[in-house]
């Protein structure tokens, strides 16, 4: 029987084969329905989140050492003031004006401290918009470094130590600029392997589809209209190759040279698509291996160790606590056998969870609760629901995702069945049901299963207001006789 994650993981293959195969602006049109189809399967949504998000947390990891070397550009740049007094006229040179853009005056103020400063103001930096080639560095470090090095090269060296207190700074910058091209190269590798990049140009390029008009400024940024003319030079003329005649940028059918860039584009695209179908067929296969590992231990203790388990559900009868830390060690064990590392009895705070597999992923959260007949039936899933949620929001809020399932031991009443997705916000939950009843309790013994609703199971616990007092029954109010 095919699982949710074996039916996404087909999904998504049968897909990615379509853009493979697809050949000019179908290609683009396929990339669109493959990220409909992501958008639209849970699965498949959470693990590309999971992938952004890491690749995410890596870039804010770059962009933080480069905030580190902008802050050592800025202090070279104050003591570089301080000891040339004839570079605080570069501090004040006025911005271009307003109005059709004049290259020699622009030129003139991106080449000046005044400018220095205003780069080393923005939060965040912002990267340049030029016509450099791929490997171009066009981080705010980059600029920040090129302006002190335009700077230093017009300073006058005659003089008693000017020579040598040049030489100093010289050291100084060197040192910055073989950060600068540090991080430059860290960040173009991990751009060129990461699958959450990869995934994040997909997302762009769709955008660009058919984007939503937008309505035209009163007022024309010329510095906005000559950065974006620029920008197009080295675009790929997606809405050409897509409307022809019928797009906003021309009215002429899209060039040999045009769609002789978009082939190349498209050969590119395809490399990077692979990278993304890898990383999320890997991704699903873990996921798939998770589940069945769940599955598999279920199985198990039914099938194979019932006998035993219900030994030590004996010995333990009366001691709730005992006996779910008994049976939560017997499922730890099983599924550190099959490759997850496992850790029971984890404190979250003011919580503590049962177990935390954690494996390439999403970690793996577990909570076990027994129940031996209805009343406590109903209790142990919404409370182990209850205290999944709570884990998941604590681990989540530091951390990432989880994957979730709750293992309810039977050992008497009836048999629960679930009705509906079990789901709190992005979190998906699995009840795994153990069946730890001896065959006297099955066939014309049986009794009707307890069927609980989706979400009736996770509705959130009773507030102080609408709780019954103690002894389960509202007292009412005494009417004093003679005033009725």
């Amino acid at each position: 029987m095919d699982t949710p994650t074996h039916v996404a993981a087909e999904s998504f293959e049968a897909l990615v084969q379509r853009c493979r195969e697809a050949s000019g602006e179908t290609y683009l049109l396929e990339l669109q329905r493959l990220t409909g189809l992501v958008d639209t399967n849970p699965i498949l949504r959470g693990v590309t989140q999971d992938i952004l998000r890491e690749g995410k947390q890596w870039i804010d990891a770059n962009n933080d050492d480069e905030a580190e070397l902008r802050r050592a550009l800025v202090t070279l740049r104050n003591d570089l003031a301080t000891a040339f007094v004839q570079l605080a006229a570069s501090a004040e040179i006025e911005p271009p004006a307003d109005g059709p853009p004049n290259l020699d005056v622009s030129l003139r103020y991106e080449q000046s401290l005044a400018y220095f400063d205003k780069l080393a103001g923005q939060h965040p930096p912002s990267r340049r918009s030029i016509l450099g080639g791929r490997f171009e560095n066009t981080s705010a470090c980059k600029a920040l470094h090129d302006i002190l090095k335009i700077q230093l090269n017009g300073l006058d060296s005659r003089g008693v130590g000017e020579k040598e207190k040049r030489r100093a700074f010289w050291r100084r910058l060197n040192d910055c600029g073989n950060l600068v091209d540090w991080l430059h190269r860290e960040r173009m590798n991990f751009l060129r392997a990461s699958a959450g990049w990869a995934w994040k140009l997909v997302l762009r390029v769709v955008e660009q589809v058919n984007p939503r008009p937008e309505p035209e400024p009163a007022e024309i940024d010329y510095a906005k209209v000559l950065n974006e003319a620029f920008e197009m030079l080295g675009q790929v003329p997606f809405e050409k190759i897509l409307y022809g005649q019928g797009s906003r940028v021309s009215g002429e059918e899209p060039s040999a040279e045009e769609l002789r860039h978009f082939e190349e584009w498209r050969t590119e695209s395809l490399a990077s698509l692979t990278l993304i179908h890898d990383e999320v067929q890997y991704r699903l296969r873990v996921r798939a291996s998770v589940d069945w590992a769940l599955s598999r231990y279920a199985a198990r203790a039914m099938w194979y160790r019932g006998r035993h388990l219900r030994t030590l559900v004996a010995s333990l009868r009366g001691k709730k606590r005992s006996l779910e830390r008994v049976l939560v060690e017997d499922a730890a064990a099983f599924l550190f056998d099959q490759g997850l590392l496992v850790l029971t009895e984890v404190s979250l705070g003011v919580s503590r969870l049962d177990i935390l597999g954690i494996s390439r992923g999403r970690p793996l959260l577990v909570e076990a609760k027994v129940y031996a007949d209805a009343s406590s039936a109903r209790k142990a899933v919404k409370g182990g629901l209850a205290q999944l949620q709570d884990y998941a929001s604590r681990l989540s809020a530091g951390w990432q995702p989880t994957e979730n399932c709750l293992l309810v031991f039977r050992l008497g009443g009836p048999r629960v069945e679930i009705q509906g997705d079990l789901r709190f916000g992005t979190h998906e939950v699995r009840i795994e049901l153990i069946d730890l009843t001896d065959a006297a309790a099955g066939g014309s013994r049986s009794k009707a299963p307890l069927v609980i609703r989706a979400q009736d199971a996770m509705a959130p616990p009773p507030t102080a207001g609408n709780r019954k007092r103690s002894g389960g029954r509202q007292r009412s109010r005494q009417v004093p006789r003679g005033r009725a």
